[in-house]
């Protein structure tokens, strides 16, 4: 009598769970409620060596779909990366988005597109209220398309088809790189003083060595400050270290971070021109960008 009062109760629950069963452990069993939810990294957006923001998680997707979730914290923070590279037009944030195995290249294209939708919306928000217009939002982007062979799948969720980075505007080819390398520029400077002369195509090779700090961050600038033998070794050796951090200031101005930069005095010590001669006296008074 008591078995029967309870059968329906009985099938019910065995109908829903034979449902479960099949739909989130046999057919679909990214949505297991058994299975242990993978390690998810954090999100780091970075400019080279400077973090711009952390979020628990990446934008993710469902599984064979197009439309981005973004957490609220990272929804948050999509308006500071917008304004970040409206005030830095020398870069682009690159939006790199996967397929996996099971999915097409044409769904990870859909998913970048939607991507830089969101990102759009914001930099058109923020030009908006400063009231400029007539903006290519393209320059703002860099896409790329690849396959994901190991996904990140809980519960029907990819966590990690998609990878974002500021990268610099001008990409330097690896001939550009090597000649930048092995190049030294000199800021030229004023008899006794910490005034320097800059040429246009000082700004042009700043231009470069931006761009190759953001490609490789793991690089420096050596600034090496010179001076002439007009005064004693260590008044030299001072004015050539007061040159050094002249030219680090203006570096920074010009966008280059100063954490990526390192400066030295060499003083009178390592002239590259008779200091017997005005014009040896004016090329030795200089300060020199080494990259290494």
């Amino acid at each position: 009598m008591n078995f029967y009062r309870f059968l329906p109760w009985i099938i019910f629950t065995w109908i829903g769970f034979s449902t479960y069963w099949y739909a989130c452990e046999i057919k679909y069993n990214n949505c297991s409620c058994f299975r242990k939810r993978p390690s998810i990294p954090i999100f780091v957006l970075t400019d080279g060596i400077d973090t711009l923001l952390t979020a628990q998680q990446n934008v993710t997707f469902r599984q064979n779909e197009a439309t981005p979730y973004l957490t609220p914290n990272l929804e948050k923070k999509i308006t500071g990366i917008a304004n970040y590279l409206i005030n830095h037009k020398n870069k682009r944030l690159a939006i790199t988005t996967a397929y996996a195995p099971n999915e097409t290249a044409d769904l990870a294209n859909k998913r970048c597109q939607n991507i830089k939708n969101e990102f759009s919306k914001q930099l058109n928000n923020v030009f908006l209220k400063g009231k400029q217009s007539n903006i290519n939002l393209d320059s703002f982007f860099v896409q790329k398309i690849i396959q994901q062979p190991n996904p990140i799948v809980f519960q029907d969720t990819l966590f990690n088809v998609t990878e974002l980075k500021i990268v610099a505007k001008t990409m330097l080819s690896p001939e550009q790189i090597s000649t930048l390398q092995n190049d030294t520029v000199r800021l030229m400077f004023d008899k006794k003083t910490a005034d320097m002369v800059v040429s246009e195509k000082t700004y042009q090779y700043i231009d470069q060595i931006d761009a190759l700090l953001t490609q490789q961050p793991k690089l420096r600038v050596y600034i090496i400050g010179h001076t002439d033998e007009n005064d004693g070794a260590e008044e030299n050796y001072r004015l050539g270290m007061e040159r050094a951090i002249m030219a680090q200031k203006w570096l920074e101005k010009m966008g280059i971070n100063p954490r990526q930069t390192l400066v030295f005095s060499e003083g009178e010590t390592k002239p590259i021109a008779s200091n017997k001669t005005v014009e040896g006296q004016r090329l030795n008074r200089r300060v020199e960008l080494v990259i290494k």
